[in-house]
């Protein structure tokens, strides 16, 4: 999980070769984004612990 960015971006891939059609490259590939899945099960773990704790909460006060 090394190629997440300060702004919350992310890629998995890297354009190797210096040059493409004449354009830079050698940079983070945008539209690689399979860490996305990692975010998205990470944030939906923690939710379900979030819903757990609270739901704990509410049967310790009873």
């Amino acid at each position: 999980m090394a190629n997440y960015h300060e702004d919350g971006s992310a890629t998995c891939a890297f354009v190797m070769p210096s040059t493409v059609d004449g354009r830079r490259a050698q940079a983070a590939d945008p539209l690689a984004n399979d860490q996305d899945w990692h975010l998205v099960l990470w944030m939906q773990a923690q939710e379900q612990s979030e819903q757990a704790t609270a739901s704990a909460m509410c049967l310790d006060e009873r």
